[in-house]
């Protein structure tokens, strides 16, 4: 079973230094360097202390000895610190790599399963704490045992030549010191872990708590909030006081083992040895690296467990599926604008159908669905925009189906705008043309559609070059949508879905934003409960639980 156990976390460690590849030469390179510090600076030590006992023993002063001295010990700092530079300077480079890379993932992942994790700060979670938790791994981790071996490894060498029976003596107690610590080591990780996940519970709770203050505020909530995050609080402490509990028992028992190591090895040194004074000193210091090698085994397999719990989290994020790029380019065709025919919509716990209805309309003619919450607008629409899959009946758009459509070729000729938009910290004109690929848009195009739509005084009144602050919270929620709908109007897409886009803008911007798309040559789909918006529409379907009804407003009237 504990064999089992590890083997997979060789595969998962595997699977994390996959992902940052290319840097694997440089990280060993300066990962080597400085570990051989330390053998490095123990064996000058170790060196200089005994030529000063051997000075003082026979009376002499060696000056070429010191200078030898001199000359190594100031290589020794050169070399030191570009490793210590290079080694730094590698491990944040694989902290951004690995950054961009669970970014880019979690961008092109299936939303369905992106959804499983709950809230997006579980994945800003990941994204810091885990990733800082997992390359720990690679510089203490990985560092500490490469370089208590190499000291190790030298100092065998070393104390063998000596006295081979105080090598196997201290090869011995290493390996009883390690079997005791291996012991608390997956007691620490099972801590560790709960620890992980109530700190990201916390933070979950303390975003959703600032990203809706207001609310909060006006519905007098502060106390009741402020109780239930010091009763996570509490939890939280209790549960990281039960780690430390654990960390201080391993730390004691260390700390006890290794004085007994460094006192066992002086005993024999001077009363089962005859060796010089200076030879004792010069062993005191080399033959606890030894033990000090097989203690950092435990210490490393103990960090392990702890950091694996980082590296399971991060790669939990990887092991999303991706989005499936395959499938036929969408073009627009003179077929059917939208069509739907027994489409089943599955959810974790049931499944809701969107019942048949056809759109036949042409450029310029705005078709909108309306109806109750629940009804499955917004369903459509995320299957439309294949956000998540449909998992029987046919969805067409222009004749085409939708799920057998490339996601790319598709979503390049739709401009969406949803009620909620994006607004990033920088200017107005920042924000219009953000995601825009024509690089050539200037500010009298801008302003020529700000006019057009009926929204000039907006820009007259702010202008192109005002700093926004993140989410847009110096703009009103009309003014932030307006924003939105002109971006999407110079993506300049042949196909434009607005989902309750118009809910926080006035009539009079509602009115002149539908006439512009009116005259324009493009296919528009519109989710509304606005009458006014609806009377601009040439046709739209009311959606309920069991029939869509297609009408026009006239009808409806």
């Amino acid at each position: 079973m504990g064999l089992d156990y590890m083997i997979k976390d060789i595969k998962k460690l595997c699977i994390f230094f996959s992902l940052f590849q290319t840097l694997w030469l440089p990280y060993i390179v300066a990962t080597l360097v400085v570990a051989s510090r330390n053998f490095i600076i123990t064996v000058l030590n170790a060196s200089i202390s005994s030529k000063a006992v051997e000075m003082v023993e026979n009376g002499t002063f060696y000056w070429n000895v010191l200078v030898q001295m001199g000359i190594g010990i100031a290589v020794f700092a050169i070399y030191d610190s570009a490793g210590i530079f290079s080694q730094t300077t590698i491990i944040h480079r694989i902290g951004v790599t690995l950054r961009k890379k669970m970014f880019s993932h979690a961008l092109h992942a299936k939303v369905e399963n992106l959804d499983l994790f709950g809230n997006r700060q579980e994945l800003m979670s990941r994204m810091n704490y885990d990733i800082d938790g997992a390359i720990g791994l690679l510089s203490y981790g990985v560092l500490s045992p490469i370089m208590c071996c190499i000291s190790g490894i030298g100092a065998s060498v070393i104390v063998f030549r000596v006295d081979w029976k105080l090598c196997i003596a201290v090869y011995c107690l290493g390996a009883v010191i390690f079997w005791s610590q291996c012991k608390l080591a997956k007691a620490i990780r099972n801590r560790a872990n709960i620890v992980q996940n109530r700190k990201t519970n916390l933070f979950s709770f303390c975003m959703q708590i600032f990203n809706n203050s207001s609310l909060i505020r006006v519905s007098n909530l502060c106390n009741s909030l402020t109780d239930k995050l010091k009763l996570q609080t509490n939890q939280y402490y209790k549960e990281n006081m039960d780690k430390g509990k654990l960390d201080g028992v391993y730390g004691f028992i260390q700390g006890v083992l290794r004085l007994f190591c460094f006192v066992g090895i002086f005993c024999y040194c001077y009363f089962a040895s005859k060796m010089r004074l200076a030879d004792i000193v010069y062993m005191i210091q080399i033959a606890p690296l030894i033990c000090t090698m097989i203690l950092s085994i435990a210490d490393m397999y103990a960090y392990f467990q702890k950091s694996m719990v980082n590296v399971d989290r991060v790669l939990e994020i990887f092991e999303i599926p991706l989005e499936n790029e395959d499938g036929i380019n969408f073009e627009i065709r003179q077929e059917n604008l939208l069509a739907a025919k027994n489409v089943i919509c599955k959810y974790e716990d049931c499944s809701v159908k969107i019942q048949d209805f056809s759109l036949n309309e042409g450029c310029g003619n705005m078709v909108a669905f309306t109806g109750p919450s629940g009804c499955g607008k917004t369903t459509l629409l995320r299957r439309l925009l294949k956000l998540y899959e449909y998992s029987a009946g046919n969805l067409l758009l222009f004749g085409q189906e939708v799920k057998e459509c490339n996601n790319s070729s598709l979503r390049s000729q739709i401009s969406y705008v949803p009620q909620e938009n994006m607004i990033f910290p920088g200017s107005v004109r920042q924000n219009i043309l953000f995601g825009n690929r024509n690089d050539h848009i200037s500010d009298a195009q801008i302003y020529d559609i700000f006019s057009k739509i009926g929204a000039n005084d907006f820009l007259d009144l702010v202008g192109l070059d005002t700093s926004l602050t993140e989410n847009g919270t110096n703009l009103s929620g009309g003014q932030r949508q307006i924003i939105a709908i002109a971006r999407a109007i110079l993506y300049d897409k042949p196909i434009m879905i607005l989902d309750e886009a118009f809910a926080s803008i006035d009539i009079k911007y509602t009115s002149s934003v539908l006439n512009y798309l009116a005259q324009s040559e493009k296919y528009i789909i519109i989710v509304s409960h606005s009458d006014n918006v609806l009377k601009k529409c040439s046709k739209f379907i009311v959606m309920n639980s069991t029939v869509h009804k297609q009408e026009s407003f006239e009808s409806k009237g």
